[in-house]
């Protein structure tokens, strides 16, 4: 990859470089986590992993990676599989994105690849949920390829080394992690050595205020030098608050049975099972919403709780508030009334599995007047 134009190095680089590879490689070596994902060099149990690993801790995954893997142990019994039971399975790991393009991506490779994970960068990445970090994790870990993984471990661990100075998230800054990475790269070690970095970032670099003295090549680390690592990277600019979306959720609950609504496709937690909910506007109200967006003449009781579901871009402030149907008929297909003990099987996401301990209690029951057959 070559340097742009005007673009200084510090002297010692390329020794630095060399130099930090060793210490981390010998370092991972004595200290790794012994994960399950890194008792294999399959391809799709790396990839599964990197998949959960995206913005869920690891004790989460940790949990959730042995079942998945139970039910779904290969690329082609995942392909297979209904779209479904591959969400319930990931019930409670959040970004059911990640979910559907898995399932979408296997089979993908079971139809034109015959089940075999693809070696090359180009077609991994065309596969859907993929991107580069993605993408040069599988290559590195699985295949021993020399391609740089560049997480937010990696390049805040870079970042601190060489003192760069550009802004997290730049392109410019991404653009230097990931040559420096290049050259780092030992040979055939590259699969030891993604891993070490990722190991570096989580375990010792971490953010604010990382544990120098435990690093192996913290003599090597210009932003420790300088006493700048708690600087490093440079932040960029606060961005505006996330919107606050407001829904009325509505609780119909009648002999140990909840309504629950199926998901469409295009909404947001798409696919999925949820309570019927209609989004507050001023000059609508709840009796109003109900018969516009579900045909359904309702009887609004009270408010049975507020809840709060923070998503990445947005965040849904929820009025839970008690209803019953006044007039007994057909209700819309997504609509369905289910049992409670149905419920732990359902592919229910987190934003509505908080209320749901407050139905299956009674305490909506107790308030919600007789529903329908």
């Amino acid at each position: 990859m070559s340097r742009d134009a005007g673009e200084k190095e510090n002297p010692g680089t390329e020794e630095r470089l060399k130099e930090a590879a060793h210490g981390l490689l010998t370092w991972y070596r004595e200290y790794h986590r012994d994960l399950p994902w890194r008792r294999s060099k399959d391809p799709y149990k790396i990839w599964i992993s990197e998949i959960m690993l995206q913005q869920t801790r690891v004790d989460t995954v940790l949990e959730y990676y042995p079942r998945f893997i139970t039910l779904f142990p290969d690329i082609d019994t995942l392909a297979r599989a209904s779209e479904e039971q591959v969400l319930t399975s990931w019930k409670g790991l959040g970004y059911y994105s990640r979910a559907r393009n898995a399932h979408q991506a296997a089979r993908i490779i079971a139809d034109r690849y015959g089940g075999a994970f693809p070696e090359d960068l180009q077609a991994i990445q065309a596969l859907p949920g993929i991107g580069a970090y993605t993408a040069g994790a599988i290559l590195s870990i699985a295949f021993g390829k020399a391609v740089p993984a560049i997480d937010g471990n990696v390049l805040r661990f870079i970042a601190r080394l060489l003192l760069l100075q550009d802004a997290r998230g730049s392109s410019a800054l991404h653009r230097k992690v990931e040559h420096a990475v290049g050259r780092m790269i030992p040979d055939h070690q590259a699969a030891d050595f993604t891993q070490a970095l990722m190991e570096m970032g989580a375990l010792v670099c971490i953010p604010g205020h990382p544990r120098c003295e435990t690093c192996p090549v913290n003599t090597l680390c210009l932003a420790c030098a300088h006493q700048m690592q708690s600087e490093l990277p440079v932040k960029k600019e606060r961005k505006k608050a996330n919107p606050q979306m407001r829904y009325w959720v509505m609780a119909f609950v009648k002999e140990n049975q909840v309504l629950m609504e199926y998901r469409e496709k295009e909404t947001l937690l798409g696919h999925l099972w949820g309570l019927p909910m209609i989004l507050i506007k001023e000059g609508l109200d709840l009796v109003q919403g109900a018969k516009a967006h579900f045909g359904l003449d309702i009887e609004a009781g009270p408010v049975l709780g507020t809840f709060i579901h923070q998503f990445t871009h947005r965040s849904w402030h929820m009025e839970v508030v008690s209803c019953s149907i006044k007039q007994p008929g057909a209700i819309k297909s997504s609509l369905q009334w289910r049992h409670f003990d149905e419920l732990p099987q359902m592919a229910i996401p987190t934003a509505f599995q908080k209320i749901m301990p407050l139905l299956v209690a009674g305490d909506a029951a107790r308030q919600v007047q007789k529903g329908i057959d």
